[in-house]
């Protein structure tokens, strides 16, 4: 006899309520390496440097060096490519996408008085696309060691036997997986409240399918002023959005026919988050001498207000019995939580170096401190009091550095950056490698009031994710290694 089961999406909407964690925090605290194909070419090394629209978004004081009005826009597509080990299987996936990754005008306007110390007032507006979450995961592999239904086992415990029994105790992902039959009590006592896996055995093949999209996007207003053709301040008010969906789909297969009475499952977990949220951003350039720049800038924490929306969630099953079939539905319908995310201060150091009016090199440090970032309920302030003691118990100060450098022959320009962002991790932690490196090129052509940009970047980084977590067993992680390709072309004009 075989049990046939359909788990779809069970995941109960009790438990997504609390699913706010370091992820969400850490997800929304980072930015990716990406504006114009120049600024993206170099790395991002602008900070001391200036006259890019992107590096505004780095130092704000970089506004003041522009000496003409400007409008630009880069155009980017992208491939991310993920390849896993999970218990010595090899499997790989990927996503491409085509999108617009930053559109921006720039206002030059020069004092009339040439005696005066401020030479320029400069203003900007300007789109960003800061992060781009297209992403899809894929893992397969044999697996006779645990199984999913063991952690919903461990959810179950604590809740009496007769509340799942009445509908009237435990999550909705408890009871769904108990109606399922997925899980049995270790004794039908009443008062029982100790549960098991309802599989008679292991050895099985698990696949999981992750699909994640959606971006951080940043609308900024911008101000530059020059001062004496030496110094350079600046500062930038932006409006931030944030769309992120991710859909995963876990199953798990009895292909050898081994397992009485069961042959597979499937659990879905899909949820759309949606947020905004405002930031101040101040700096300061110095031209030290005619050779070497020097720049500084520090980004307010930005808090965004987030509001998560859960699909359906449904469980379906159909067993067979004393030479009958039964069929089990149940469906959870569509629910919302709003929060809030508190993202890290950053602040950073810059130099740059200029050479024959030929060449130049900009070299930046950034410093993050991750354990300051917070989540927040909108009406309970205590409300995350665990997960934001995780954050800091688990997350460092990262430090990040972007080298590049550009080197200019006639019309033509040809550039190189490098860039290492530090993983948000402690050393304890097993991420604590999470690092991305960046390796980025391009070119552009100038035609003093026309000019266009090409750029090529690598990132690439390795990760570690738990499907899920066991009580009383060890769980493997899934290590994924994802690479990165985005080509850029940025068309501007100077008026």
């Amino acid at each position: 006899m075989k049990k046939y089961i359909s788990l779809i999406a069970l995941i109960s909407l009790a438990l997504y309520l609390n699913a706010q964690n370091i992820d969400d925090a850490l997800r929304y605290s980072q930015s990716d390496i990406t504006g114009t194909a120049r600024y993206t070419s170099m790395g991002g090394a602008f900070g001391a440097l200036g006259g890019d629209i992107s590096a505004i978004s780095d130092n704000p004081a970089g506004l003041g060096t522009f000496l003409y009005h400007e409008f630009n826009l880069t155009t980017s597509f992208r491939s991310s490519v993920s390849n896993t080990d999970y218990l010595g299987s090899l499997s790989d996936d990927s996503k491409f996408n085509f999108g617009l990754n930053n559109i921006a005008y720039v206002g030059s306007f020069r004092a009339n008085d040439k005696n005066s110390a401020l030479k320029a007032i400069n203003v900007s507006f300007s789109y960003r696309k800061m992060d781009n979450y297209a992403q899809r995961i894929y893992t397969e592999a044999y697996n006779n060691q645990y199984s999913i239904t063991e952690h919903f086992a461990d959810m179950a415990y604590g809740t009496p036997l007769s509340k799942l029994d009445d509908g009237t105790g435990g999550s909705d992902m408890v009871y769904n997986a108990y109606n399922a039959h997925l899980i049995d009590p270790l004794d039908n006592d009443p008062n029982n409240i100790e549960y098991k896996s309802a599989l008679s055995d292991l050895g099985l093949d698990q696949f999981h399918s992750i699909v994640k999209r959606g971006r951080k996007n940043e609308y900024a207003t911008s101000i530059g002023l020059n001062l004496n053709d030496r110094l350079y301040l600046g500062a930038s008010l932006t409006y931030n959005t944030i769309k992120y969906v991710y859909d995963s789909e876990y199953q798990e297969v009895d292909n050898q026919q081994r397992i009485y009475n069961f042959d597979y499952l499937k659990y879905r977990n899909k949820f759309t988050a949606t947020g905004y949220g405002s930031q101040l951003k101040l700096g300061a350039m110095a031209k030290a001498t005619s050779w070497l720049r020097l720049g500084a800038a520090i980004h307010t924490p930005t808090v965004y207000t987030m509001e998560e929306t859960y699909d359906e969630n449904s469980i379906s099953s159909q067993l067979f019995k004393n030479n009958k079939t039964k069929n089990f539905n149940s469906v959870v319908g569509e629910g919302s939580f709003q929060y809030r995310v508190i993202t890290p201060l950053k602040a950073s150091a810059s130099i740059g170096f200029t050479i024959l009016k030929r060449a130049m090199i900009g070299i930046d440090y950034e410093f993050t401190p991750y354990p300051m970032a917070r989540l927040r309920s909108v009406n309970a302030a205590s409300y995350f009091s665990e997960e934001n003691k995780l954050i800091k118990a688990v997350t460092k100060n990262a430090h990040n550095i972007k080298i590049g450098g550009e080197y200019r022959w006639s019309a033509f320009s040809f550039r190189a950056g490098f860039a290492y962002l530090d993983s948000p991790y402690k050393s304890s932690e097993i991420n604590e490698y999470a690092y991305t490196l960046y390796y980025n090129g391009g070119f552009g052509v100038n035609w003093n009031s026309f000019y266009l940009d090409f750029a090529y970047s690598f990132a690439t980084n390795q990760q570690y994710y738990y499907p899920y977590q066991l009580d009383f067993k060890n769980v493997s992680a899934y290590q994924i290694e994802n690479n990165r390709s985005n080509y850029m072309v940025t068309l501007g004009f100077r008026f």
